[in-house]
């Protein structure tokens, strides 16, 4: 029973850093093209969207 839970253990891990590597390159794929992110800078802002008041009137 305890090669069996000791597997198992090391499967799971290995399917979790699997999963994050495999997320870590596909959003790295995402910004491929850009040479600048608007996230990754401070100096530019980001749309925050309308608010409640400003639609209204």
């Amino acid at each position: 029973m305890g090669r069996k839970n000791i597997f198992v253990g090391v499967l799971v891990v290995l399917l979790i850093v699997g999963s994050w590597l495999v997320h870590q390159k596909m959003t790295d794929e995402t910004y491929l093209g850009m040479s600048i992110i608007p996230e990754q800078n401070e100096d530019i802002p980001l749309y925050k969207g309308w608010s409640l008041q400003e639609r209204i009137t």
